[in-house]
């Protein structure tokens, strides 16, 4: 049976935390308890990401444990009230709705401005073409609302698709 991912990323902060010991610049890292309660804070997810992205490389740890001595190098480079903004920044993103800014632009408009008062530049992933006809858009869609049929290109067969497909390049990973 296999690690869950909480278990996992416990694992990998164990691992980062003894790399950083076993250097000057790692232990300075660890002393700075300002850094240290932020990274204590964000490594779970840090490493979720990491693992999401890199997967599980044997060299995704020593990675990992790079990354967090970047991050320590950018942190220190940054002034006292810089630190501050990028709290109440973070502090006001955790704080909205997930998908809250669909529905709000305005909310988000600010955001992106305090963001950028912190040095933080504000990356907003549209994917598209990316909900399964399981969805429950898809399924109000196709049952004929209008409001979810916007969200999509509806077609009474393939014909349309499969001729847009045939002068479409396909991009393999």
């Amino acid at each position: 049976m296999g690690l869950s991912v909480d278990q996992q990323a416990r694992a990998a902060q164990a691992h980062i935390k003894t790399q950083l010991l076993s250097t000057p610049e790692g232990k300075a890292i660890l002393l700075d308890v300002d850094f240290a309660s932020r990274l204590e804070g964000k490594i779970m997810t840090i490493f979720a990401i990491f693992a999401e992205f890199y997967g599980y490389r044997d060299d995704s740890l020593d990675h990992l444990t790079e990354l967090v001595v970047i991050a320590k190098k950018s942190w220190s480079e940054r002034s006292p009230e810089s630190r501050a903004q990028e709290t109440r920044a973070e502090t006001r993103l955790a704080s909205l709705e997930p998908n809250a800014w669909w529905r709000h632009i305005d909310q988000l408009r600010e955001l992106a401005v305090e963001l950028r008062k912190a040095g933080i530049s504000l990356v907003v992933d549209l994917v598209f073409k990316q909900t399964s006809n399981e969805h429950k858009w898809a399924k109000k869609a196709i049952a004929g609302d209008a409001e979810h049929s916007a969200y999509y290109w509806l077609f009474p067969d393939r014909n349309v698709p499969q001729a847009f497909e045939r002068t479409t390049r396909e991009i393999v990973l």
